[in-house]
């Protein structure tokens, strides 16, 4: 914990991963937890793939062992949703590991409440059902995107939830297609 703790105060501390490896090591899981979605996040800025999915999963064993909480749900949808590309550019979109992980971010979104990561994970999740050829299942969560995209903070998920329904537009699409079009000045 010493050692952690004199590394992270240092005017130029070592790089996150030692820091989380030192806390580790001394039984601070939680402050491991911190440096290790800090180090899975440097590596995905540099596409480091399998870097970033070696902190993260190690954050998320870390995380696993921490009492069932807000806070603990909170944070393995924050290192799921931040290993998701990785594991995409590693396995591919329709990769199980991919759609183990969109499943699990929306079977926790689902649990917190979060419509936001919710989204996110179904769309994920939508990616790899839709590259499959699964168009069945791929309609069903197209469907869910759209009822979420309504009430969505960001305008572009409206965009991207009615992306499969282009070839088949229903009239709720026709009227959000007017309303983005406004959105866009035209």
């Amino acid at each position: 914990g010493a050692i952690a703790a004199t590394f992270a105060a240092s005017e130029q501390p070592p790089p996150a991963e030692v820091i989380a490896w030192h806390a580790e090591l001394a039984g601070f899981d939680r402050m491991s937890v911190d440096y290790l979605l800090l180090a899975g996040r440097n590596a995905n800025a540099r596409y480091a793939n399998q870097e970033a999915i070696n902190h993260l999963e190690r954050a998320l064993r870390l995380i696993a062992g921490l009492p069932e909480t807000p806070e603990r749900t909170a944070l393995e949808l924050r290192a799921l949703t931040m290993i998701g590309v990785p594991r995409i550019a590693l396995h591919g979109y329709s990769s199980s590991e991919v759609e183990a992980n969109y499943r699990r971010i929306v079977e926790l979104a689902e649990r917190a409440g979060d419509k936001e990561q919710l989204f996110q994970g179904l769309r994920g999740l939508w990616n790899c059902i839709y590259d499959r050829a699964d168009l069945e299942n791929a309609k069903l969560i197209a469907d869910r995107l759209c009822e979420l995209a309504v009430d969505h903070p960001a305008p572009e998920a409206l965009g991207l939830a009615y992306r499969d329904q282009l070839l088949d537009p229903d009239p709720h699409l026709l009227r959000q297609v007017g309303v983005g079009g406004q959105l866009l000045g035209h």
